[in-house]
């Protein structure tokens, strides 16, 4: 009887150390060889996380091994690349292009924050008016951009807002003269030589324009839309269509970074930035820098009303669901 009793004891000891050795989800992933992940960026300061859990390791340690595909000036590429499955997640913008490719039938969602305009933080988008006209007064009210020459880029968040800004104050579009400038720095010398009365801009060019006596801010876009996520992370099929825990370990890293991000400008968060933005650290420095959430959340109530505007506009045929633009599963999972 004691001989059974001390078999039974070992047998239960020996099932709680099985038990604990191979369910705990938080561990990284179990595999052999890291999984290699093809990730999408524009080297802008808003995707320092991916730099960030990239060059310290934090992927690693989750067991993936991640590469950057960097798009630069194509950016109309990146989203037909995930698609395509030759990139498995992306740092995209929240735009109409996604909405279409789910309205068609493809497998991509909005999974994380990847920067939103913090009305608490300094400006790091803006529309920036002429010097001359703002300090002039011909500029002195948002109704005023009224006959303006207005540069913007469309179908995105940056039409979006002046969309909502022209409706506060009872304009269209038909009210101002817009006029296309795609490249920034052409943008702050059209400000300077008076082409452009008013543009829109982020950092580093808003300091650009300021110190270069081309522009001042005169409505911080984090002003008209204050909450909104403009920067997202995305997840295509690979990755949706993988074991929920890859892509709950690459949210993982992602969330790690963002915290050593949010320490702020330090020397190992300047050196990274500048290594993939090629601006200086000076440049960096003197920049505003992107807000993220701490935990990567996406606040839905933007994404309705984004998709309400798009559709107005046309640019989409019928709406989808919340549901089927984003998912918190891989957030969620990560904070578990």
């Amino acid at each position: 009887m004691k001989a059974l009793s001390k078999f039974l004891f070992f047998a239960a000891f020996l099932g709680i150390l099985i038990t604990g050795c191979t369910s705990d989800k938080n561990l990284p992933l179990k595999s052999k060889n890291p999984i290699h992940l093809k990730v999408g960026v524009y080297n802008y300061i808003s995707s320092a996380p991916y730099f960030i859990a990239r060059d310290e390791g934090f992927f690693a340690e989750q067991g993936l091994d991640v590469e950057l595909v960097e798009f630069g000036s194509a950016s109309s590429e990146m989203l037909p690349a995930l698609i395509s499955k030759q990139l498995d997640a992306a740092g995209h913008t929240l735009n109409v292009s996604v909405l279409n490719s789910i309205l068609e039938g493809e497998n991509v969602k909005f999974v994380a924050d990847r920067g939103y305009m913090n009305p608490e933080n300094c400006i790091t988008d803006a529309w920036v008016g002429n010097v001359e006209k703002i300090e002039n007064g011909e500029l002195n009210e948002p109704a005023s951009i009224k006959g303006k020459n207005v540069s913007f880029t469309g179908t995105g968040t940056i039409e979006f807002t002046i969309d909502k800004l022209l409706a506060e104050n009872n304009l269209t579009q038909s009210d101002i003269n817009v006029t296309p400038v795609s490249d920034s720095a052409a943008r702050v010398e059209s400000l300077k030589n008076g082409s452009l009365d008013v543009s829109i801009l982020s950092e580093p060019w808003i300091s650009k324009a300021e110190s270069s006596g081309a522009g001042k801010v005169w409505i911080p876009v984090s002003q008209i839309v204050p909450g909104m996520t403009f920067g997202v992370t995305i997840f295509g099929p690979t990755l949706l269509e993988m074991d929920p825990s890859v892509g709950t370990a690459f949210m993982k890293a992602y969330i790690k970074a963002i915290d050593q991000f949010n320490e702020g400008k330090t020397d190992r968060n300047v050196e990274i930035i500048a290594n993939y933005t090629k601006l200086s650290p000076e440049d960096i420095k003197s920049s505003c820098w992107t807000s993220f959430k701490p935990d990567a959340s996406i606040d839905p109530k933007y994404l309705d009303e984004f998709q309400k505007w798009a559709l107005e506009k046309g640019y989409i045929k019928s709406a989808v669901t919340v549901d089927q633009m984003y998912t918190s599963l891989y957030v969620d999972n990560a904070k578990k």
